[in-house]
């Protein structure tokens, strides 16, 4: 018994250690795709004839911002650790996070939305966690919309405690069977997706004691809701 018990903690454990190399180079096969991408955009840009040097160099420093972007997502996936939580203005945070957006939305030629009518957007929060969501949430609205599509964020007032966060697409929407497995770690709906991106929003979320939830419809589009308490 104790020699079948042994065996089959080994076979576990080699599965697990396989599982782990496989989502290992998944997520090495699409950091390097994108760092490709962009690497060949600051080429191509490079050599467009008729640009001015300060031309180029804006267009430099957006490519930037997307390598910028992109340490931050990775970052996002690590474990939450306790943070430091501070009086943060959401407002803020979210016009910061579109700023680093801009780029990724204008290459993908999508609208991107910004209503912003909560009339306190103060909460006990960690900056950097909180960019990390709503840029993980931003950037698979981007993923998802097709070309012409829109995007958006939107804050409203839910009474006086608490603060209302959308981040809605005009996407494809998802099925039901779709929304049970969204915060599932290593379950992703793209081909090339890793499936941590809206697991790491998951944990963030908890780390703040606040709550999300998705809405989708299939042909209309998906929103995630999120309430944050106010400090």
């Amino acid at each position: 018994m104790a020699q079948l018990q042994s065996e089959l903690s080994t076979v576990q454990k080699n599965l697990i250690d396989q599982e782990k190399l496989v989502v290992t180079g998944q997520l090495s096969a699409s950091i390097s795709h994108d760092i490709r991408n962009i690497l060949s955009t600051m080429q191509l840009q490079m050599k467009m004839p008729g640009l001015s040097d300060s031309a180029k160099l804006e267009m430099m420093d957006e490519q930037i911002t997307r390598f910028r972007v992109l340490s931050n997502r990775l970052l996002s996936y690590c474990k939450p650790h306790s943070g430091h939580m501070e009086q943060v203005d959401m407002h803020e945070i979210l016009l910061s996070v579109l700023e680093m957006l801009n780029a990724h939305a204008e290459l993908a030629q999508i609208t991107v939305e910004i209503d912003l009518n909560a009339s306190d957007a103060w909460i006990m929060g960690d900056r950097v966690r909180l960019e990390h969501l709503f840029l993980n949430l931003l950037l698979n609205a981007v993923q998802i919309v097709d070309q012409g599509g829109r995007i958006g964020i939107q804050t409203i007032d839910v009474g006086e405690e608490l603060i209302q966060v959308m981040v809605w697409d005009s996407g494809r929407g998802m099925s039901l069977d779709a929304q049970q497995n969204l915060f599932v770690p290593f379950q992703s709906g793209r081909p090339d997706g890793i499936g941590l991106g809206l697991y790491s929003a998951k944990q963030i979320i908890e780390m703040h004691d606040a709550v999300i939830r998705c809405e989708s419809e299939i042909g209309v589009g998906t929103k995630f809701v999120m309430e944050f308490q106010r400090c």
